[in-house]
């Protein structure tokens, strides 16, 4: 697990390489970015990173071919490319796709000490969440590759009483949570975004408060979800 040693159970940081395999290309992103996520305030942790036109091209073509989506869970005793390929349309970039998703599963696993992950690649022509809601996990990674990114609620904005309630009109946030909309964030193309829920260990008031932001008319959002599983 990676861990820093300003954690309450002081574990030393072990290092980045024993989590990835030997032939990888180096990460375009610092994991020890993600460990902020544990903190006992921190309800999200959003990591930049530049897109990848390789990967973007990828999924536009392939896109409504796998519409709407994939669901497989992992495990981290087997090989990984093998098993992504299974899943995804052979064509120009899927490669680079594969490697992608490779890293990201190989440091989320390391994160949270786990072998097997849940992987979910959603192709959606609307918001599949609308409403601010908090997940009921630990921690989630998402990262959008094509269309806008997820919302965040910033904490200072939100009225937590309210995340239970459904406006009646079918508004798309549920009503009173947003206490001022220059709260609301969104994530660019190719962030990551790790959410704390409220599974996790000490956080059943807290959880990131977040939605799936519109897809405009014509076009689609591809987004990679990653959960960890018991072993």
């Amino acid at each position: 697990m990676l861990t820093s040693t300003s954690t309450a159970n002081k574990i030393n940081r072990p290092a980045l390489a024993h989590a990835m395999p030997p032939a990888s290309p180096r990460l375009s992103f610092d994991p020890m970015q993600m460990l902020t996520i544990f903190e006992p305030a921190q309800q999200l942790c959003r990591i930049p990173r530049a897109p990848q036109t390789e990967i973007s091209d990828y999924l536009q073509q392939v896109a409504l071919k796998i519409a709407p989506g994939l669901r497989n869970v992992v495990s981290l005793t087997q090989p990984l490319a093998p098993q992504l390929e299974g899943l995804l349309p052979a064509q120009l970039g899927r490669e680079a796709f594969i490697q992608e998703v490779e890293q990201l599963v190989m440091v989320f696993a390391e994160l949270l000490d786990c072998q097997t992950v849940g992987l979910r690649l959603e192709v959606l022509q609307k918001a599949m969440c609308p409403q601010f809601h908090v997940d009921h996990t630990g921690i989630r990674l998402l990262c959008t590759y094509l269309g806008p990114g997820t919302e965040w609620l910033e904490e200072a904005f939100a009225d937590r009483r309210y995340l239970n309630n459904r406006s009646a009109d079918n508004s798309h946030q549920r009503a009173g949570v947003v206490i001022d909309t220059r709260g609301i964030r969104q994530a660019d193309s190719f962030d990551i975004v790790l959410l704390k829920g409220s599974r996790w260990q000490n956080n059943t008031t807290g959880g990131a408060i977040h939605r799936s932001p519109a897809v405009p008319d014509g076009q689609v959002r591809v987004v990679l979800a990653l959960d960890a599983m018991s072993n």
